[in-house]
């Protein structure tokens, strides 16, 4: 048992959760990626491909650089800080934030760490999350010992969280509590709507909060940016600065907070050890520096996920899968009906892992990510910051293993 709770979906109560199973999946397909002997990666969890990489400017660092910390605690950031919110608000497309209501991070996990650290401070003691959800999400709740209930949505909703759901969820919960949901949609890269978390903001208490998690959003402007902040229940916003634009080693966030909340996570960033990599600050520092460049990137990545989107969804024509849509973000999930009934999916799904095994294409299932499940399909994940030459290789793979698993059944 992982110590979580699952809240039946009412629409679809024969859902289930996986137990988490990256790392057992991983080590089946091990030796293919530590020799790098796969023929495709469809997950692309190695490397990430990154749009326009020739329009960044080349980038170095003087070891002088290098000393003392560089935490956005306090004043700590001085100049820098002025400098990334800017973009940060030109992206958001609004003027009503200032940067006390911004504290900048050392990655999204980071950003969702320190969320979870100061709810605890201010006397959260439940969190409530939408599946599919950020694996990361769950385990850190779980760590600091959060109530955990995750929410199976279900694929006929979109994967979102319905009314009803939620409901039923927040009336089982004494005391205060967080609710956790993702833009785009985790795994399945559709956009949402403002009106959507404003819905689901009014079936909270007073006291409770919203978390959105934003990590990969490309969109601009943020659909999120009008929304309000405070209110009887409060919105936190967690933004990744450089994930979107396919630049993952680039460790930089943002949680966007009521003002006064600043030294509430200047405080968490400081005891956590929040401190940002000088070459990532560098970076991303240039980028800021023209908010038009950066905007521009951002639709450009947009663009290139898209036209990856639609070359993938051509070359598995005819095969039994269903692609989910990709607004914005860089990945998304591949659904693979197996034709089977539920007593016979996990038979199903040991003959696909030993035929992509066979056919040397490691894979992410959707379990890693939390997804529901109905035990009829499949879900891998899809990442399209990825070369064409590997997406056209893992569709041709797609259709060789799919045929091999038929034939074993």
């Amino acid at each position: 048992m992982s110590g979580y709770h699952v809240v039946p979906n009412p629409a679809a109560p024969s859902l289930i959760i996986f137990e988490e199973d990256f790392e057992k999946v991983a080590t089946i397909f091990k030796d293919l990626t530590e020799t790098g002997a796969y023929a495709a990666l469809p997950g692309g969890v190695r490397d990430t491909y990154v749009p326009q990489a020739e329009r960044y400017p080349l980038l170095s660092l003087e070891p002088d650089e290098f000393r003392g910390y560089r935490m956005d605690s306090g004043t700590y950031l001085g100049e820098a800080k002025r400098a990334l919110v800017q973009a940060i608000v030109a992206v958001e497309g609004t003027s009503n934030l200032v940067s006390d209501n911004f504290t900048i991070c050392p990655a999204v996990s980071f950003a969702l760490l320190a969320c979870a650290l100061a709810m605890k401070e201010i006397g959260i003691t439940s969190v409530l999350l939408e599946t599919p959800c950020y694996y990361a999400s769950v385990e850190q709740s779980l760590a600091l010992g959060f109530d955990v209930h995750l929410l199976p949505t279900s694929i006929m909703d979109g994967y979102r969280l319905s009314t009803e759901h939620l409901a039923i969820a927040r009336k089982g919960i004494g005391g205060r509590c967080a609710l956790i949901v993702t833009q785009p949609r985790y795994g399945t890269g559709a956009n949402r709507h403002a009106t959507e978390i404003t819905r689901l903001r009014k079936l909270l208490s007073a006291g409770d909060i919203l978390v959105i998690d934003e990590a990969a959003d490309q969109t601009v402007p943020a659909p999120m940016a009008r929304l309000p902040l405070e209110g009887d229940v409060e919105l936190w916003r967690v933004r990744g600065l450089t994930k979107g634009l396919g630049l993952n080693s680039a460790r930089m966030a943002t949680i966007i907070h009521p003002i006064h909340l600043r030294n509430l996570f200047g405080d968490v960033i400081d005891y956590a050890g929040g401190n940002l990599d000088s070459a990532s600050l560098k970076l991303m520092l240039g980028i800021a520096a023209d908010p038009q460049f950066y905007i521009a990137q951002l639709r450009a990545s947009q663009e290139f996920v898209r036209s990856q989107w639609l070359m993938f969804g051509r070359d598995l024509a005819g095969l039994p899968v269903h692609l989910s849509p990709i607004e914005s973000g860089y990945f998304s999930t591949l659904r693979i009906d197996t034709g089977m009934e539920p007593e016979n999916f996990l038979l199903w799904r040991s003959r696909f892992l030993e035929a992509c095994y066979d056919n040397r294409m490691p894979v992410v299932l959707g379990s890693s990510m939390y997804f529901p499940y109905d035990q009829t399909a499949e879900i891998v994940r899809i990442n399209y910051f990825s070369s064409p030459e590997n997406l056209r290789k893992a569709a041709q793979i797609f259709g060789k293993v799919l045929s091999d698993v038929t034939k074993t059944l």
